[in-house]
Order: C-alpha cells, then structure tokens, then sequence
C-alpha cells in the first residue's frame, strides 16, 4: 500500500486540504514521504537504541557511564577531521546532480569513497597513536588506554558510516535509511547491555563497533541498489576531477566541524577536571541521550529538508527557495516547542530513566531542551548557508562562538555550576551562531522581499 493511499485511508479530514496540496508539489510530496519513512524506521530504532542506551546507564553507574562517554566523546571528536567534511558534500552534490548529470554524479560518489578512506584511516592510525597521552595528561585515566585504542576503530567505522548515511540521503532513499536505521536499532539492545553487562566499558564500546559495523554492511546493499536504479556508474580512478568542490564546500566545513567538536570536548574536559568530574559527566550523558531521543524528529527532517533545498536552490528560483526555507524553519520551530515540553514539565522523572542516582538534577535536562531546540534551528541555517556556499562566513561566526563558550563555562564551573553551568554556555553559543546567521542571511539576500 503506498504511502498516498495510507494518508488518504487514515488522515483526518480537517488536514486533507493540506495532504491535497502538497500532493501537488513534487517537492512536498518526497519532503513528506522521506519524512514519513524516517518516523517509522528512526522511531524504531531510536527507541530501543535510547532503552539501550538507558539500560547501560543503569549497568555501568553514573562514574563508569561517564567514563564510557568521554571516551566514545573523544573518538568522535575526531570524526569532525576524519570525515573531512565530506558528508554534506556528498548529498548535497548527489541531490543536485542526480537527474541532471549522472557522470558527475558519479565523480563525486567516486571522490567521496576514496577520500572518506584514506583521510579516515590516517586520523584513525593517529588516534590510536596518541591515545595514551591523552588518557595520561587529557583524561587522568591512564588505566582506559587500552579501551581508548579501540575507540579508534569506532572513529574509522562512524567516518564510514555517516558518509554512507550522506550518499543515501543525497539519493532521498529515506525509506532504506528507515529500514537500516529500524534493523541495527532493534539489534543493539541485545549488543549494547550484553557488552556492558559482561565486560563493562570496554564491552559497551565493542557494542557500539558492532552495531555500527552492521550499518556500514546494510548501507552498503541500499547504496548498490540505488546506483543501479540510477543508472549510475562509480567513477573512482575520475574522482579527481572534482576535487575542486574540496576547497569551496569540505575545507570550510571541515573546519567548522572541528571547532564546534573541538568546543564541545573541551567544555567537557574542563568539567572532567573538576571534583567529581566522572560523576558530572555522567549527568551529563546521561541527559544528552534523552535529548537525542526526544529530538529525533526534528532531525529526521533537517536530514530530509537538505537534499530537497538543495534541488530548489539548483534551479535558481529564488522566491521558492526562500518560501521552502522559511517553511522549513517555521516547522521545525512548532515540532521542537512540542517536543522540548516534557523535558521541561518532567525532568526529574525523566533522568531517573537512567537510575535513581542520576534524579537529583533535573535542572540539567531543562537546560539540555533549550540547547536542543537552538540546535535545530542552527542546523536549518547552517544547510541554507551550505547550500549558498558561504560557509566560510560560518566559520568566522563558530570562532567567535567558541570564544564566548569557553570563557562563559569556565566562569560558570568557576562558580560551582559545572555540568548546568557549561550547557548554558553552549545553549548561549548556539544562541549567538543562529541570530548572527539570521541576520547575515537577511543582510545578504533581503530575505523578507522574497
């Protein structure tokens, strides 16, 4: 049964005008059924990764649970120099190039292959090389070093992985993401607390290499099955010929990546040094994945938003790219003010999820859903910004970000905040990268006019 007639069947009447009018848009109808697909597949798996994810909590302990997320912190952390910036590259390029030059199309998929795993293995070898001073000087845990090597692994395998996931969405093969996305998260429960139960850290770590292996080897079936639809061939020895969108698009966002992780890192470090800072860190995670979990949606549709924006701006109709961008921001506005709700009506309830040791600060969480809803508005700005190819204006506005968030967090643990205190610096930061991004936009293209 496709998904017209589903929506026909079972929407209410008051939405069928507006199901009748985005039918009639080629746009609204593949922004809808990608988004449809991504709720079904991502809802699933997202569940029973967040139950997972929960249980680990519960089997480590606060300590030990924020032991294990520094490290697989740390890891990919350096994913933000691994993946080179390659990811919105790749879907940005296919969705535009798809229907229009299938050769180039495959350059580009080509370059994207070729480059993810040279750069991966080089930062991954790196990694692995310096792991011991960072947990000796960095970390203060010289007795995880051995676990942190493995994380070097993890950072090869989710480099790959989210090249793969950027391949998919430039095809706008949501429902594939979906079923990928369902399967390995239905898998992980049993992977991640049998891990964690048996062997404790290093066994939730082995977990997550697992589960991300058999992502890679799913993906892998979807993205043949896709270049076969299409016609297309991989162009690997020809991949050098576009090597020029590296310097226009990859360098800028690479450097964006590595700033805005190198931030976040860092803003953790400061607090790992802290008295209790495992425990902190801990609290920390621990609220991080609720807000992962609860703001899965409007994710979903930042990954689906992007490709289809990317087509509109190809075809240079600017009045239309713009009403798209401010549908797209409007919507993601009203879903993340839903959402973000019961973070704010329940938060104590909602951190003892994770164990009655982590209930105590439910404040954490309500300034976690006022980053999360910051965050989704950024990344809408941040495509329309990637999409115009001006990410180097970016750039400047993430320096200036990272500045004010170090100097607020270490003013904020100063003064015996600690883990509130430093998710209220990034929430300012965030605060600060969307309003100037606005305001670039609006100076820039008089966006009010179109």
């Amino acid at each position: 049964m496709s998904l017209s007639v589903l929506a026909d069947k079972y929407c209410p009447s008051i939405f069928r005008p507006i199901l009748n009018r985005v039918q009639q848009s080629p746009i609204g109808k593949r922004i809808v059924s990608g988004t449809f697909w991504s709720v079904i597949g991502n809802g699933f798996g997202k569940l029973f990764t967040f139950i997972a994810m929960v249980l680990v909590a519960r089997i480590l302990g606060k300590e030990a649970f924020g032991e294990f997320g520094l490290i697989r912190s740390t890891a990919m952390t350096f994913v933000a120099f691994s993946s080179f910036g390659m990811g919105l590259t790749a879907t940005k390029y296919i969705a535009e190039l798809l229907h229009k030059d299938k050769e180039r199309t495959g350059r580009i998929i080509g370059l994207t292959y070729v480059f993810t795993f040279f750069i991966a293995l080089f930062v991954a070898i790196l990694f692995y090389l310096i792991s011991p001073w960072l947990c000796e000087t960095q970390l203060g845990k010289p007795e995880l070093t051995n676990v942190l090597q493995w994380g070097a692994i993890l950072l090869f395998l989710m480099t790959f992985m989210g090249t793969q996931i950027a391949v998919m969405t430039g095809f706008q093969d949501f429902r594939g993401l979906a079923i990928v996305t369902g399967i390995v998260g239905i898998l992980s429960l049993p992977i991640y607390v049998g891990g964690a139960y048996w062997y404790g850290i290093f066994g939730a770590l082995i977990a997550v290499m697992l589960c991300t292996s058999l992502n890679i080897a799913t993906n892998s079936l979807f993205i043949y099955k896709n270049v076969k639809k299409n016609k297309i061939c991989y162009e690997f020895s020809k991949g050098y010929k576009e090597l020029s969108v590296l310097w226009s698009s990859n360098l800028p966002i690479v450097i964006c990546g590595i700033l805005y992780a190198g931030m976040i890192w860092f803003v953790q470090m400061m607090l790992r040094m802290q008295p209790n800072g495992a425990t902190e860190l801990g609290e920390f995670y621990a609220a991080q994945n609720i807000q992962i979990a609860i703001f899965f949606l409007p994710s979903l549709l930042s990954a689906v938003f992007f490709p289809n924006l990317c087509e509109v701006g190809g075809t240079s109709q600017n009045a239309r790219y713009w009403r798209v961008v401010k549908k797209g921001l409007g919507l993601q506005v009203v879903v993340s003010l839903i959402l973000v709700l019961p973070m704010v009506l329940f938060p104590k309830f909602l951190m003892r999820l994770n164990g009655n040791e982590f209930a105590d600060n439910g404040l954490i969480l309500v300034a976690f859903s006022i980053w999360g809803v910051l965050s989704v508005l950024c990344a809408v700005v941040w495509q329309v910004m990637v999409d115009q190819k001006k990410v180097w204006m970016v750039v400047l506005i993430t320096i200036f970000e990272l500045v004010i968030v170090l100097f607020l967090s270490y003013y904020l643990i100063q003064n015996q905040l600690k883990t509130v205190g430093i998710v209220t610096a990034l929430t300012t930061g965030r605060l600060i990268s969307f309003t100037a991004i606005i305001f670039y936009l609006q100076l820039k293209f008089n966006i009010k006019e179109k």
